[in-house]
């Protein structure tokens, strides 16, 4: 049984932490696969408990991601949220129009999805562009002047 000095305070390595203390829940990091007992604390009864370390899946240690979340397909955000406040925009070779609406839908840059215009609450297809910007979907393809 080895003792590390930490500033003040005297951290013990020992077997079992907390003998004696009754097993609250057992709980299984999805991150890192390590299993940990949280136990009540004999020594001050009224909390907090005590969170020992039983041991590994084996699908990494502390401090390492898990070898399955590393390897999954990071997901852009998306770049318009439900609810959120637009300007959409229509421009052809007549008019340039810019018309308000609130989005039905999340979607990420280039995504096709819906509005609701404010005036005539008309629910029209359009294409995310950034953050409370999106173009009619017919429009979406045509260059902007």
């Amino acid at each position: 049984m080895g003792a590390a000095q930490v500033g003040r305070a005297v951290c013990a390595e020992v077997a079992d932490p907390c003998p004696g203390g009754d097993v609250i829940r057992e709980i299984e990091d999805p991150a890192t696969g390590n299993r940990w007992q949280f136990r009540r604390n004999p020594g001050h009864p009224g909390g907090p408990g005590i969170l020992v370390l039983l041991g590994s899946a084996g699908r990494g240690g502390i401090g390492q991601v898990n070898a399955e979340a590393a390897i999954a397909p990071s997901v852009a955000p998306p770049v318009i949220r439900a609810g959120d406040e637009l300007e959409i925009e229509e421009h052809t070779a007549v008019v340039d129009v810019r018309l308000s609406a609130v989005a039905l839908e999340p979607a990420e840059r280039g995504a096709l999805f819906h509005a609701r215009l404010k005036v005539g609450g008309s629910i029209v297809s359009v294409v995310a562009v950034s953050p409370g910007h999106a173009l009619f979907a017919q429009d979406a393809g045509a260059a902007k002047p």
